[in-house]
């Protein structure tokens, strides 16, 4: 039962005012983040003008630093620059909108500077950084302004920014823009691109690869805004990656009312490792679909379920089949999935149908096809089979037992002695007649194979003074 908290805002409330502040004041003297907090709160109080100008300088204060953070020292930061974010989108934009606007753009550009100066993970800072971006837009959408120097301030920050975040702030603000100010940003990008060499054989290219990518994507998100379809297009292919965006330029299409171009572009991306096979079958179907050539969407369901035993896709196929067909179709795909050549998809299969049944059965028959080292797969089949098929359950728990074994994986073997257990929850239910080892037996197989493992026998609880000794 989890313990009470001691400290809450009611019980502290109980102190009284002057109580609390003399506690604050004792403790701000050694603790310097809620100094600031307090110094930014009590000029929050003095007016608009003081607290701009606490914001600025403690803004300016943590863009100038140098000094690598560790990770601890990293999320104090995080939490310090969040804290300048929530006062300047809250009190200050309540005084000021413009005046916080402008200090939300100063917040963004700490960015670049604080993420590269954090050891280990910076994933608390990028949270924040995302928040203010989100802010930013905000801010700026309800401030009226010449929109064509927006696109120009944008373009600069964009200029200036070393890949932290840029393609969030050209989403962020692409509203906030309007029609002018985007107009003006593509115009910036463009000239950016002239700049840019034309693709060579060269290996140095992929700095321009680079550099061009980066350009496009922005006029990509810029298109999106709009709705532009061939402009999202003309970026995916100035950008050299077409292709590889087959399938976002084919949900695009769609959703503009033009299935027959989505199903040009993904035949010319079939195959593709840069396309998502699922991703690109539904699209498929979707327009399909919308050019009412439902026989050719069916045929596209059966076969595509037949490569990847999608569940989905087998529901879909045999709900529109005619009464009477759709038991026949079922039939046949247990049978397809049964004899797949991929035993693990068959299993997710069965599994999720659900036949567990059939997938009992797979596991008796194909248990050596079955790779141990597939925990996803073999431990989320296991926990369905537990309940009524307890044979097929042991046998994969212990094939994934085994596996770890075999590969001396010392760092899993808390995983080993675990399936082992479970393996013995169910021996008694096994019965006599099982088509399998007892649990005794296996025990005493791996003993005889993997007997030096003292730590997974010690995990298990199953060490005898003499292994203890060894392991002395």
């Amino acid at each position: 039962m989890a313990r009470a908290k001691q400290i809450t805002a009611d019980k502290l409330e109980r102190l009284g005012v002057r109580r609390l502040a003399e506690i604050l004041d004792e403790h701000a003297g050694a603790d310097a983040i809620l100094r600031r907090k307090l110094t930014i709160a009590l000029a929050a109080l003095d007016g608009g003008d003081k607290l701009a100008v606490t914001l600025g300088k403690r803004i300016h204060t943590i863009g100038r630093s140098r000094s690598f953070l560790d990770w601890e020292k990293g999320r104090e930061l995080a939490k310090e620059i969040d804290h300048l974010r929530t006062t300047v989108a809250g009190p200050l934009a309540e005084r000021d909108a413009r005046l916080a606007a402008e200090y939300m753009w100063d917040v963004v550009g700490l960015a670049d500077p604080v993420l590269t100066r954090i050891h280990g993970s910076a994933q608390a800072a990028v949270e924040v950084f995302e928040a203010a971006i989100e802010d930013l837009g905000r801010l700026w959408s309800a401030v009226a302004g010449q929109r064509t120097t927006l696109a120009r301030r944008v373009f600069a920050a964009l200029e200036g920014d070393r890949g932290h975040l840029e393609l969030d702030l050209v989403q962020a603000m692409a509203a906030p823009l309007g029609p002018d100010g985007r107009a003006e940003l593509r115009r910036l990008v463009d000239e950016a691109l002239a700049q840019v060499p034309e693709p060579g054989d060269e290996l140095r290219d992929w700095r321009d690869a680079v550099e061009r990518r980066r350009w496009t994507a922005v006029l990509a998100i810029l298109a999106d805004s709009e709705g532009d379809v061939e402009a999202y297009i003309d970026a995916a292919q100035r950008g050299g990656v077409d292709m590889a965006q087959a399938t976002d330029i084919a949900l695009r299409l769609i959703e503009a009312g033009r299935p027959e171009e989505a199903l040009a572009w993904l035949d010319k991306a079939d195959g593709s490792r840069a396309t998502d096979e699922d991703t690109a079958i539904d699209l498929r179907l979707a327009a399909l679909e919308a050019l009412g050539r439902k026989d050719e969407a069916q045929a596209e369901r059966w076969s595509s379920f037949t490569r990847s035993l999608r569940v989905d896709l087998l529901r879909d196929h045999l709900k529109r089949l005619p009464d009477f067909e759709d038991f026949e179709a079922e039939r046949r795909a247990m049978a397809l999935a049964a004899g797949h050549e991929d035993p693990h998809r068959a299993l997710d299969f069965f599994v999720d149908w659900p036949d567990l049944a059939a997938a009992a059965e797979l596991v008796r028959t194909r248990l050596g096809e079955l790779d141990g080292g597939d925990y996803g797969t073999l431990n989320r089949a296991a926990a369905a089979l537990t309940s009524r098929y307890p044979l097929a359950a042991t046998l994969l728990f212990r094939r994934m037992a085994e596996d770890i074994l075999r590969r001396a994986a010392a760092s899993q073997y808390q995983y080993a002695a675990g399936y082992v257990r479970q393996c013995e929850a169910l021996s008694s239910r096994l019965g006599a007649d099982a088509e399998a080892e007892s649990h005794a037996a296996f025990l005493q197989r791996l003993r005889r194979d993997h007997g030096r493992k003292y730590k997974f026998w010690h995990l298990l609880g199953e060490l005898s003074s003499g292994d203890r000794m060894a392991e002395a």
